[in-house]
């Protein structure tokens, strides 16, 4: 596509008998990404899908049902992540477009491992999402110097004001390293830290209880 900074190869290894397979790989600004499929009218299988940007790198195996109702299930590990990258999502716009969160059903699992003497906060995570008719339920768990953060949380999409609701732990063996890690100045020594906390956040007013 002329001028978009958009292009894409599309070869089929196998296009005379169904199911349809081939390899779909191009760029998109300075985003590189490539993936195989296997196509039979009802579903997308896709296999070996990467995605390499400077922000943002992952892989992904899983599929798309298309008939009889849309239907998403992927399964991603990412290789790494800029963190920036998030205030660029908008979420009043996506909360508004409520005919297409409708459209939107299916779960996605996120995996995500930092490098050894890396710099990142997050040592890894793994975040759960399963999102019906606009309900989205997630559940995740990150460790942070040694010590485990978890949540459950869910919300509906299809409210006007939509609120997540929460329930989570903090676990932690050692409390001065887990301070320290997100800059805190804590001078106690062999103290363990185990927290629960239960609320609710509303989106987009930006309140927390």
């Amino acid at each position: 596509l002329l001028d978009t900074g958009i292009q894409a190869k599309l070869t089929f290894s196998r296009i005379k008998k169904k199911p349809l397979i081939g390899n779909l790989k191009g760029k998109v600004l300075k985003s590189n990404f490539n993936l195989n499929f296997i196509y039979d009218e009802n579903s997308f299988n896709i296999n070996n899908f990467f995605f390499r940007d400077k922000n943002l790198s992952f892989d992904s195996n899983g599929n798309i049902v298309i008939k009889p109702y849309f239907r998403i299930n992927l399964n991603s590990e990412v290789n790494s992540l800029n963190s920036k990258i998030f205030k660029f999502f908008d979420a009043n716009s996506f909360l508004n477009s409520k005919d297409l969160v409708k459209r939107f059903n299916g779960n996605v699992n996120i995996i995500f491992k930092s490098k050894r003497f890396s710099r990142n906060l997050i040592d890894d995570f793994e975040i759960k999402t399963q999102l019906n008719y606009g309900r989205l339920n997630i559940s995740n768990f990150f460790f942070i110097s040694e010590s485990k953060i978890s949540c459950i949380s869910n919300l509906n999409l299809l409210e006007k004001f939509p609120v997540i609701y929460f329930s989570c732990s903090i676990n932690s063996p050692d409390k001065k390293k887990l301070l320290k890690k997100i800059e805190v100045s804590y001078k106690g020594k062999d103290e363990k830290l185990y927290l629960k906390t239960k609320g609710k956040l509303n989106i987009l007013s930006n309140k927390i209880n």
